[in-house]
C-alpha cells in the first residue's frame, strides 16, 4: 500500500492538583495524546505526538497530524468526522480513509469492480451529505 499514516488519540486521567491546566471534571484532570504512526514498506515509526487537555475534540488536532504528501494514505476514526475538513483535503490531494457516522446520507454515484482476492468488500464513488452540500470522494 505504500505509505500509511494511522491517526488516533488516547485520553489519560491525571490528578487535578498537578495538572490544573487540563481540568476535566471537578475532581480530576485529563490530557489527550494525539498521535500519527507511519507504516511504510514494512517499517513502523512514530511520526508525530501532540498533547492537549482532553476537553477539545480530536478533530482540533487533525490538520497538525496530516502529512502533506500525495503518496500517503491517512487512516483515522469517526472522532475526526468533519465535511469541511474532508473537502479541503480532497481539494489539496490529501488521501484519507475513515468511518462515517451512522446517520450520514450516502448517495452512490457509481459502483466499481472489486477483485475477489482483495480485502476490500466494496468500491464506489459516492456523494455524502445532503445534496445542497455536495461532498464527492
Amino acid at each position: 500500500m505504500g505509505k500509511l499514516h494511522l491517526i488516533d488519540s488516547s485520553t489519560i486521567s491525571m490528578c487535578l492538583s498537578g495538572y490544573e491546566w487540563a481540568d476535566f471534571r471537578e475532581t480530576k484532570s485529563e490530557i489527550k495524546i494525539h498521535t500519527s504512526i507511519q507504516l511504510c514498506y514494512g517499517n513502523v515509526s512514530l511520526n508525530k505526538v501532540i498533547s492537549t487537555p482532553a476537553r477539545p475534540a480530536d478533530g482540533t488536532q487533525l490538520d497538525a497530524l496530516i502529512v502533506h504528501d500525495k503518496d500517503v494514505l491517512h487512516v483515522f476514526d469517526r472522532g475526526y468526522f468533519n465535511f469541511k475538513t474532508y473537502d479541503a483535503y480532497c481539494e489539496t490531494g490529501i488521501k484519507f480513509a475513515t468511518r462515517i457516522t451512522a446517520n450520514t446520507i450516502v448517495h452512490v454515484m457509481e459502483e466499481l469492480p472489486v477483485d475477489a482476492s482483495s480485502p476490500f468488500t466494496r468500491h464506489a464513488i459516492v456523494i455524502i451529505g445532503i445534496m445542497k452540500n455536495k461532498h464527492s470522494w
